[in-house]
């Protein structure tokens, strides 16, 4: 899709909240064939993975995700299956099994010290440091890999972004900060996340800076003209979809002097009902999600932002999109989370 670009010359608790269950953990026998009776299945186990080793890391550093995977693991058991949360991909073994596991039982997540096997993985690492293929896993590695990596995305969609360049080098970034029009222009890592190292300023100034490349080079989406009726100034739009079905959507503004909204960059957010998200936004997304339908229990969400003109223009795409507890001020969080723990128990 779209033409090839030119080439340069919580709760704020300890999780009680974690206690060692090797002692209280119980095997499932299975019955003897030759007793006539039916063996007894093991709960689906669903497994979230994290990147960081310890289970106070990121995300349950802060409340609000301590909350939200508190709930997600009550509705995981609830509807008969098992929640467990991994960390570290040395951790892993192989075929879904992890050396440790902080299993939700009792209302909280308990240390389980030894090997647990995951019939699932929804799969929350950063990047594409962890990506195994012999275990069922949301996203698959090809989906993880687009939605990563910004210039494979912009590749397949490059008729819906600003125009972006791909550099390696000083010369070809200076060529590239020629290139675009605008008074600012944007330089961003290709597989960063949370805002990091982004770099949004004069062509003078971007070039001035210090980078690590390859680099992306893309002239800036202004937003300043806001999204009538539904929010002032300079936003990003995201919807966040399972199965190609658009479940939630919120608003994401800067802080005072930034261009970022990303939350890890001091941005806020609203929700927008999915009624009233503009058509033209809707839009853009169905766009998107119609070119990713080989991938039929996709997991993701869609930034996109209005521009000057009125254009809507995508900013990037996250196979990773988090967890919000179920508040009064989110109020489609448990829609998504209902749906998200329907899909990892049926696949």
């Amino acid at each position: 899709m779209g033409k090839r670009p030119p080439t340069p010359p919580p709760e704020n608790t300890r999780p009680d909240d974690v206690e060692t269950a090797s002692a209280r953990g119980k095997k499932i026998k299975k019955q003897s064939g030759s007793s006539g009776k039916v063996a007894r299945k093991r709960p689906r186990r669903i497994g979230v993975f994290f990147d960081a080793p310890g289970f106070d890391d990121y995300p349950f550093d802060q409340s609000e995700f301590r909350t939200a995977y508190r709930q997600f693991g009550e509705m995981v058991t609830a509807d008969g299956g098992e929640c467990g949360i991994v960390r570290n991909p040395a951790s892993y073994r192989g075929k879904g099994t992890f050396d440790r596991a902080w299993i939700f039982g009792g209302g909280s997540f308990r240390l389980h010290e030894h090997p647990w096997e995951a019939d699932v993985l929804y799969n929350k690492c950063r990047g594409i440091s962890f990506v195994p293929n012999d275990v069922r896993m949301i996203n698959p590695p090809e989906f993880e890999h687009l939605c990563t990596d910004k210039w494979e995305t912009y590749m397949r969609f490059s008729d819906c972004f600003p125009e972006t360049l791909l550099v390696q080098n000083k010369h070809e970034l200076a060529w590239a900060a020629g290139r675009l029009e605008g008074e600012l222009i944007v330089a961003k890592p290709p597989d960063g996340e949370g805002g990091k190292s982004i770099v949004i300023a004069s062509a003078e100034d971007v070039l001035g800076a210090s980078h690590v490349f390859p680099l992306l080079v893309q002239e800036f989406l202004d937003t300043s003209g806001g999204i009538p009726g539904i929010a002032k100034g300079k936003h990003d739009l995201r919807i966040f979809s399972i199965r190609g079905e658009p479940l939630r959507c919120y608003v994401r503004q800067p802080k005072q002097g930034s261009y970022l909204a990303n939350y890890q960059q001091g941005g806020s957010l609203f929700e927008v009902p999915v009624a009233s998200v503009p058509a033209d936004a809707m839009k853009l997304f169905r766009t998107v999600d119609a070119a990713l339908r080989s991938f039929p229990d996709r997991v993701y969400a869609v930034d996109m932002g209005r521009n000057a003109a009125g254009e809507w223009k995508l900013i990037e795409l996250n196979s990773k999109p988090g967890l919000d507890p179920v508040l009064p001020h989110y109020p489609t969080a448990e829609l998504f989370m209902r749906r998200l723990v329907d899909l990892l128990l049926s696949v």
